[in-house]
């Protein structure tokens, strides 16, 4: 299951690429970023992700030309509520991935608040990496509250990300020269769970009509 979103594409998680993601979790650089720091072993992936494979959680391989270059998620999403817990996870710090970290910022806002119809974003950061709080800050968060000593939560409402959306999307086709309007989700049958397939469809059909025009389902 593929969404293509403005020059990127992204893949939902599958069983073969769950060591990939494992290896980028566990890099040194990586650790003081994440709220939980043990080493992760092949067997704590597996079971994590048998966990995940279901309709409430949203986990997707980055690729730009190719190459995978980070991971975004939509954890435990809540559709009586209207509420989930965004991530985005890179493999370098490198300052070139600064595009494709707007990008993918962006496409969790799209899917998330206009596709899935969530009404708010609530997650948990360490208050001394302000780059990501910057970042999400770009996408209308705000912080609500405190967690301990060294992390805030902050939240990101279908409203705020709304004012700020429109402002994203011509900075990044400024930037780039594409367009990242649109999303196009590719389903195959042959190797997709019929759920997640029937989730989605129903999505499209129930899409406000502001949005319908903004996504396409593809189906092999």
């Amino acid at each position: 299951m593929v969404f293509h979103f403005g020059g990127h594409t992204f893949t939902r998680l599958e069983k073969g690429k769950i060591e990939l993601l494992r290896n980028w979790r566990n890099a040194d650089w990586i650790k003081p970023f994440m709220h939980y720091t043990e080493h992760i072993t092949t067997k704590m992936q597996q079971e994590w992700f048998n966990s995940i494979d279901n309709c409430n959680n949203w986990y997707f391989i980055i690729e730009k030309d190719g190459i995978p270059i980070g991971s975004v998620y939509l954890r435990e999403m809540k559709m009586k509520e209207g509420v989930t817990e965004p991530g985005i996870l890179m493999t370098t710090n490198d300052e070139a991935l600064t595009v494709s970290i707007g990008t993918s910022m962006l496409f969790l806002g799209i899917i998330g608040l206009r596709f899935f119809g969530l009404k708010s974003f609530i997650s948990r950061q360490h208050k001394n990496h302000s780059k990501t709080l910057s970042n999400q800050f770009h996408v209308g968060a705000r912080i609500i509250g405190e967690f301990g000593k060294e992390s805030v939560f902050t939240e990101v409402t279908s409203k705020r990300f709304e004012a700020k959306a429109d402002k994203v999307l011509h900075a990044l086709k400024t930037v780039t020269g594409e367009d990242h309007g649109n999303v196009k989700i590719i389903t195959d049958s042959r190797k997709d769970d019929v759920e997640l397939i029937q989730f989605l469809t129903n999505r499209v059909k129930t899409l406000p009509k502001r949005h319908a025009s903004q996504f396409q389902i593809e189906y092999l």
